[in-house]
């Protein structure tokens, strides 16, 4: 929660869209009975979603994304870039073996 309220400063909040929120004051004796109308609270949207899932249709395999709300830029991704590389070229190698050995049978 912390990591949140660092990044988000006043210029950031303006640029954001926002929708007001209702306060637990509202149902509240104390503020109908001095007749204060219902206090809200604007919260700032985040631009872009985090985490975000996504099918790498190549390797048939699910990737949880981490990005920035603000920028949308990528933070982290599980699994890694590396690892997904490495598990595309085991996939080549393995479909290579089974090439070379349903090739071997027909000869």
């Amino acid at each position: 929660m912390s990591s949140v309220e660092t990044t988000l400063t006043s210029a950031s909040l303006d640029a954001l869209p926002a929708r007001p929120v209702s306060s637990s004051v509202e149902n509240s004796s104390a503020t109908e009975s001095q007749g204060i109308g219902t206090p809200s609270v604007l919260i700032a949207m985040p631009k872009f979603e985090s985490p975000q899932l996504r099918v790498d249709p190549v390797l048939n395999t699910v990737i949880l994304e981490y990005r920035d709300a603000q920028s949308g830029e990528e933070l982290r991704q599980v699994p890694s870039k590396a690892q997904l590389k490495l598990y595309q070229l085991h996939q080549e190698q393995y479909k290579a073996a089974d090439r070379a050995a349903a090739e071997a049978k027909h000869t």
